[in-house]
């Protein structure tokens, strides 16, 4: 009886060692696959901040959009793309630090933004604030006399102008395409003969309300070929017949706004984005040159990975 005992002690024993060894297994195993999955999402280790691959993709996506995804062009320009949002984030990351260090804090009830995920909320969250000082710091510095000189550098941006205009509609693979630009020339011989151009409207264009004559708009309203043409015209000036994918035009400029006074407000507005923008970018690339030392690439995971196909399958990294 006691030899029946000692031996099912025995079992017991084994049975509950066996237990205990399997449970420690099972735990070291749930802890090194966790370990294994939230190491290899590290893509960038920026001092104590992570960026992981997941807020990585997210941006591409917000870069890029999501429609544009199985575009061609998109797969082509792939790694070019994921390199220039990785520095982007690696920016906003030095930019969070660099606010911290001035004492921003988080206010969670201004962190609103759904677009970004993970710790990247936070990171575009830092950066506004900054550039919110940038731009407070534009704005006490201002003098009229940079806001004419960016006025004077970028004119076609803020200058309006209202025309008449003939216009013949035309898509790019109209079979009587040709017959179109023929009527097109034909109007603008007979402006050049001495016809009024408002005649030549009623006569030849496919647009004839209020005698052709537009609303004052700005470069925005037409695309690039009809721009350089009609913006550097003066009133009265008439362009020559233009050819775009839609159609053809001539326009005769009957008004133009082109003073610095008429766009003050708007030239101020602009001035200041425009610099708050340029002043943060220049303060992301003076992080960025001053902290590589802090920025460090991958993750533990891929240099094992890297390792085991170098060692055991003769592969070269990266291969």
């Amino acid at each position: 009886m006691k030899k029946k005992k000692r031996k099912n002690y025995k079992i017991f024993k084994w049975l509950i060692i066996i237990l205990i060894i399997v449970a420690i297994g099972y735990f070291a195993y749930r802890q090194i696959s966790r370990w294994w999955y939230e190491e290899s999402q590290i893509a960038v280790k920026v001092g104590d901040d992570i960026i992981t691959y997941q807020e990585i993709n997210n941006r591409i996506l917000l870069t890029v959009g999501i429609e544009n995804i199985d575009n061609p062009v998109y797969e082509e320009q792939y790694l070019t793309i994921k390199k220039q949002v990785t520095d982007e984030i690696i920016k906003d990351s030095l930019i969070m630090k660099y606010a911290k260090e001035k004492g921003y804090e988080v206010k969670e009830e201004e962190l609103n933004n759904e677009d970004y995920v993970g710790n990247d909320k936070y990171r575009v969250y830092f950066a506004e604030l900054i550039r919110k000082e940038i731009e407070n710091e534009v704005k006490n510095n201002l003098s009229e006399k940079e806001l004419i000189k960016y006025f004077n550098e970028n004119k076609s941006e803020f200058v309006l102008i209202k025309a008449q205009i003939i216009y013949i509609k035309s898509e790019a693979n109209d079979t009587d395409r040709k017959l179109k630009e023929a009527k097109i020339n034909e109007a603008y011989n007979k402006f050049l003969r001495g016809y009024s151009f408002t005649s030549l409207v009623k006569e030849y264009s496919d647009i004839k309300d209020n005698d052709g004559i537009s609303d004052y708009f700005d470069i925005y309203k037409y695309n690039a070929i009809i721009n350089e043409v009609i913006f550097d015209l003066k009133i009265g000036e008439v362009s020559k017949p233009i050819s775009t994918i839609d159609g053809f035009y001539i326009f005769k400029i009957i008004d133009r706004i082109d003073d610095f006074e008429s766009f003050k407000d708007k030239v101020k507005e602009k001035y200041i984005d425009v610099e708050a923008n340029k002043r943060l970018a220049q303060l992301k690339d003076k992080l960025m040159e001053e902290n590589q030392e802090i920025i460090i690439y991958g993750n533990r995971v891929e240099k094992i990975i890297n390792w085991y196909n170098t060692v055991f399958l003769g592969k070269e990294e990266g291969g």
